[in-house]
């Protein structure tokens, strides 16, 4: 049930009886800006101040609970919403809009000091109090013009900006507040405040969802809800390692040979190049064209098959980007089925050393040719999915088929391209793994991959970032997180190189899925040429298989009622003192604690071990009080923790070093 209070200044609308969406003169629910050139005023560093005089405040309200109305105006500006009850949630459909407005802004009242989560996938402390968010999903292309909202973030005195990969329009509070908005364009989070959040949108969104939850739980569960349903697994995807593999045939096949020797069990492989290379001078990439390329892997089809005879499944690598030089980019542009410019001309974008268009995912004709074209070159070789990455790419100057503006839109491309694959697999009666890096709302992935930040570890980054980013992809209720490992060692000295390809073994141990990336055999980075890498992942591959039962349940959780297999402190245990801040530990499940070695040189690390709880030591079987203790941490046994008393106990039990 829903109803109004107001005191002749101050408004609330209540959800059974629970407030949720606060008004005020002072703290004004919406502002609205009608500047249809403040993106560009962006651009010349404008201060937070200057921008703010463009924003007229809805400073009044009108209720009218027959119809259920909710109107917000000052002068001849106003923005109406129909207002209905969605699973003991507010939900607000814009009604009528008295003036085209450029840009929309929400505020939020905030509790001083109150955590707050969400947004996607964050590189930093998932906590995103006094911090900024841009959500937009980033770009790999160098060319993509910076994203005006971005720069507001940079320049405009607000600081501290991030921009997630995979970007969800959606926050709660630490009192367990929700809000989450339906829409494809860029927009801008500010938690800098003490007493309010603000919400910045390009237009208005389509739909926004404002709740409270009584526990984590149930926030799960209307994430998932709201957020969509996630996408299932296979039974495969745990039985071994997914191997990423480049080079050509004789590369595959010796990745095949390597992993054998070092009794590594592999469940799939992750063949990149399988369409060719591009030889730029910035070294090969691959040739973006969806065709199996039967010189660089000839008998590629029977080599899936005799694969999966061994129940190893193979990807492959695809995105919505054809080369320049490709059959398919000629045909695509015959038909003109390619993301054009304001002439008409298409819009090409150097990929890294080579020159590619862009499927036009808004046009229906170009969509089915797409779909046919993987269908019968992609999955009728065999590939049970695909990983896909710079899905995120859509400049301010395409133009496109459906007259979208690609700012609009920008957010929904990786939903349409994913839905696309799923699409041309179910042809082909396949259900399929898509692993993806970037998303939002409607990106239908099976696994999200973390990434982290694109640097070393040295300095509370990469192996630390790619853990922030998985945690804050649980907490936003995004699906089931992984990050591949080895992904950034080519950027560290050398001596350190095995040291880091250990560790991340050691983390990726503890997620949902082990994958390691794509590295030249020559890269000193390689685990391929790494004995003592290979002989830790090896140890640690055979422990995770026995771990195969309880991390299958952490999923199956997920997949039903949206609690996070990897969980944040805070979640797990919300009373317990700093817990907000914790963020270089975590619990697999209900029942294990995990605190990975994420700093260089480190052989040991504190551990903050909960309140109200025995724990296990889960290498050695030395038991652990509550409270903060320093734990060693040598290679190959990172400080992994399990529950006494718990459901899986005897499993945990058994294991210490027997499999090891």
């Amino acid at each position: 049930m829903i109803r109004s209070e107001t005191d002749g200044r101050n408004f609330a609308l209540l959800v059974n009886d629970i407030p949720v969406l606060y008004h005020s003169p002072s703290c004004p629910f919406i502002s609205v800006s009608e500047e249809k050139d403040l993106m560009n005023r962006f651009l010349g560093r404008l201060s937070l101040k200057g921008i703010a005089k463009h924003y007229h405040s809805l400073a009044e309200v009108s209720y009218e609970d027959t119809r259920n109305i909710l109107r917000f105006y000052h002068g001849n500006r106003s923005v109406s919403f129909t207002v209905a009850e969605k699973d003991g949630a507010l939900l607000l459909t814009p009604l009528k809009l008295s003036h085209s407005f450029s840009r929309i802004r929400f505020r939020f009242p905030a509790s001083p000091g109150e955590p707050v989560f969400g947004c996607g996938g964050t590189c930093t402390n998932p906590n995103l109090r006094g911090r900024n968010v841009t959500v937009w999903t980033n770009s790999a292309n160098p060319d993509d013009k910076p994203n005006p909202l971005e720069i507001l973030g940079k320049y405009g005195g607000a600081g501290n900006t991030c921009s997630p990969s995979f970007a969800l329009p959606s926050f709660f509070t630490g009192s367990l507040g929700y809000y989450i908005f339906w829409f494809g364009g860029a927009s801008y989070f500010n938690f800098t405040h003490r007493d309010h959040h603000e919400a910045e949108f390009l237009g208005m969104p389509e739909k926004i969802v404002i709740g409270k939850a009584s526990a984590v739980s149930e926030l799960h569960k209307h994430q998932s809800e709201l957020l969509g349903k996630r996408c299932s697994l296979p039974v495969w995807y745990q039985t071994g390692i997914i191997a990423g593999v480049s080079g050509g045939s004789g590369m595959l096949l010796d990745t095949i040979d390597t992993f054998k020797k070092a009794e590594i069990p592999i469940s799939a492989l992750y063949i990149r190049d399988w369409s060719g290379v591009n030889h730029t001078g910035s070294g090969s990439k691959e040739f973006w064209d969806w065709i199996w390329n039967r010189e660089y892997y000839p008998h590629l089809d029977k080599v899936i098959k005799e694969l999966s005879e061994y129940n190893i499944s193979v990807l492959c690598y695809i995105n919505p980007h054809l080369s320049m030089e490709g059959r398919l980019y000629a045909e695509a542009s015959k038909k003109g089925y390619l993301v054009k410019r304001a002439d008409g001309t298409n819009l090409l974008s150097d990929m890294g050393g080579f020159m590619a268009g862009h499927i036009d995912l808004t046009n229906p004709e170009a969509c089915l040719w797409a779909k046919q074209q993987i269908a019968v070159n992609v999955f009728s070789l065999g590939f049970r999915g695909v990983i896909t990455d710079t899905i995120n790419f859509l400049p301010e100057d395409a133009r496109l088929y459906s007259g979208a503006n690609p700012s609009m839109i920008h957010n929904l491309w990786p939903g349409l391209w994913t839905k696309l694959i799923r699409s041309a697999a179910d042809s082909w009666g396949i259900d399929p793994v898509c692993i993806v890096n970037s998303g939002s709302i409607g990106t239908s992935a099976s696994l999200i991959c973390a990434n982290g930040s694109r640097t070393d570890w040295f300095h509370g980054r990469g192996l630390e970032s790619a853990l922030n980013e998985m945690l804050s992809l649980g907490l936003s209720g995004a699906g089931p997180a992984h990050c591949d490992f080895s992904t950034y060692a080519h950027l560290i000295p050398e001596e350190y190189v095995s040291e880091q390809l250990i560790r991340w073994a050691e983390l990726t141990t503890f997620t949902p899925v082990m994958r390691t990336h794509t590295l030249p055999a020559s890269s000193p980075a390689s685990f391929y040429a790494n004995k003592d890498s290979l002989f830790q992942i090896s140890r640690l591959v055979k422990l995770r298989f026995q771990l195969s039962t309880y991390i299958s349940h952490c999923i199956e959780e997920c997949l039903q009622n949206g609690t996070p297999p990897m969980r944040h402190m805070w979640e797990a245990y919300p009373t317990l003192e700093g817990s907000e801040d914790i963020s270089d530990q975590f619990m697999l499940g209900s029942e294990l604690l995990v605190a990975p070695v994420v700093v260089a040189g480190q052989t040991s690390r504190r551990v903050v071990f909960p309140d109200f709880e025995k724990w296990v030591h889960l290498f050695s079987g030395e038991e652990y009080e509550s409270g903060v203790h320093k734990v060693d941490a040598p290679l190959g046994s990172p400080p992994v923790f399990y529950k006494k008393g718990g459901s899986y106990e005897e499993i945990f039990a058994s294991l210490a070093y027997k499999v090891l």
